[in-house]
């Protein structure tokens, strides 16, 4: 199909040339974002996306280059004195004092060998000091152990705790002036208020000034013969 070329007139939009149909787009589009899209458009005219007023407003600068000079100052200015003489500057091999102390001679501490001189030693040790023979051997003590006396047994001096321990311990100021010092007797506030009067609210018994209306409730009301017996002749 030829595409056609349309043409509005008018006071905004003169002499402005569209193609329509359009012409298709070879491009790759997502399949998933093309169904999203909307394929539909109002006018022939086309659309291009909208700006703020900020961004229409904004006029871009050219980058800004750093001047030669500028450059040549800054090394001017710098340190160029090698304090290291050419050696490596880090300091991963800095130790400290307290390390260095107790890493001194680490190899004579924790180099595990066996002690030298005692090679004799073991043999002796080694060698059986039991004897078979009917020789009586007396047991051989200690120096320590023959130098020490036994000494003399010493009578204990009879303890005073249960009698007059006791009574020193014990207190002997009588606060209560010869009164009794139990309290058994004690009671709370509350116990006393609400035992006042209980003979009268507890003791259970027969109230008195009924005892002819207790005669008259024994009584039988029942009439066991006919009405005419039960009421008085009229006359």
């Amino acid at each position: 199909m030829e595409h056609k070329t349309l043409q509005r007139s008018g006071s905004m939009l003169a002499r402005q040339k569209i193609q329509w149909p359009r012409p298709k787009q070879t491009t790759e589009v997502d399949a998933k974002s093309d169904l999203r899209g909307v394929h539909w458009q109002l006018s022939y005219l086309e659309t291009t996306p909208g700006q703020t007023e900020t961004k229409e407003a904004y006029i871009k600068h050219p980058k800004y280059q750093r001047r030669q000079a500028v450059e040549n100052g800054d090394d001017l200015r710098a340190s160029h004195i090698d304090l290291a003489f050419g050696a490596s500057r880090s300091c991963k091999h800095w130790v400290a004092a307290l390390t260095d102390e107790m890493s001194r001679n680490e190899h004579d501490k924790f180099n595990c060998k066996k002690p030298d001189g005692f090679e004799a030693l073991g043999t002796e040790l080694r060698k059986s000091h039991i004897s078979f023979g009917e020789r009586y051997e007396p047991t051989c003590q200690s120096q320590q152990k023959i130098n020490f006396g036994v000494p003399a047994k010493a009578n204990q001096i009879a303890s005073f705790a249960d009698t007059v321990g006791k009574d020193l311990r014990a207190s002997h100021i009588d606060i209560a002036n010869g009164a009794e010092k139990t309290s058994a007797h004690w009671k709370a506030v509350q116990t006393s208020e609400m035992a006042r009067n209980a003979k009268e609210k507890f003791s259970c018994r027969k109230p008195e000034g009924f005892y002819h209306l207790i005669a008259e409730l024994r009584k039988s009301s029942v009439p066991l013969g006919g009405l005419a017996q039960a009421q008085p002749a009229q006359s």
